[in-house]
């Protein structure tokens, strides 16, 4: 089955996630903005706005299959990308009492930087889920990763203070975002389908 797309439909596919239960994202939006969002339980650490621009828009009009019936992932494309995270908190998400942003990041956070994104698709699991999790057996699956050279959220240098959980999370190795789960119901057929092959 062919399931034709441009990037520019597969980019919007987001909220991209970084861990199944959906706490940190990366969201981008078709006006050069986006919502980065950097946290874990009750904890959140970063809550803002970022703007975003490719070297040509054509970029976004590429054609790819977006379908999958393979657990291994597939490279889609592979593009650069320059993305400034701002000090603007998310309209509807402004956390008016929590300490987020740039009260607990240095100014260098706020520079452009230059990102090299891969898109993959396959039947994957969170980046979160491969490195936590005692088990993934019912883990959820996605059919779209996003993969950085570097990761969004700003690298140890850029924290004010990064003992604690900066230290601890380590927020600079997450480099792998997610879209577009598979159901339960989904997953079942998927189950039957490699059951067959192993």
């Amino acid at each position: 089955m062919s399931e034709l797309e441009t990037l520019q439909s597969i980019l919007f596919s987001g909220p991209w996630i970084w861990d199944s239960n959906e706490h940190s994202q990366i969201e981008f939006n078709d006006n050069g903005t986006g919502t980065l969002i950097c946290r874990q339980e009750l904890n959140v650490w970063i809550a803002a706005e970022f703007d975003w621009k490719l070297p040509s828009s054509e970029v976004l009009q590429q054609v790819f299959n977006s379908h999958t019936t393979s657990r291994k992932p597939q490279v889609i494309t592979e593009f650069d990308i320059e993305m400034t995270l701002t000090k603007r908190r998310i309209p509807g998400r402004e956390l008016p009492h929590y300490r987020i942003n740039e009260c607990l990041l240095t100014e260098k956070a706020f520079e452009p930087k230059m990102y090299t994104v891969r898109i993959e698709k396959g039947v994957l699991l969170t980046q979160s889920d491969r490195m936590y999790a005692v088990s993934t057996r019912d883990s959820r699956r996605f059919t779209l990763r996003l993969v950085l050279d570097k990761s969004p959220f700003p690298p140890r240098e850029e924290w004010k203070r990064a003992e604690g959980a900066p230290d601890a999370l380590r927020f600079w190795e997450w480099t792998e975002l997610y879209a577009r789960g598979i159901s339960a119901a989904e997953m079942g057929v998927w189950t039957r389908f490699w059951n067959l092959f192993d």
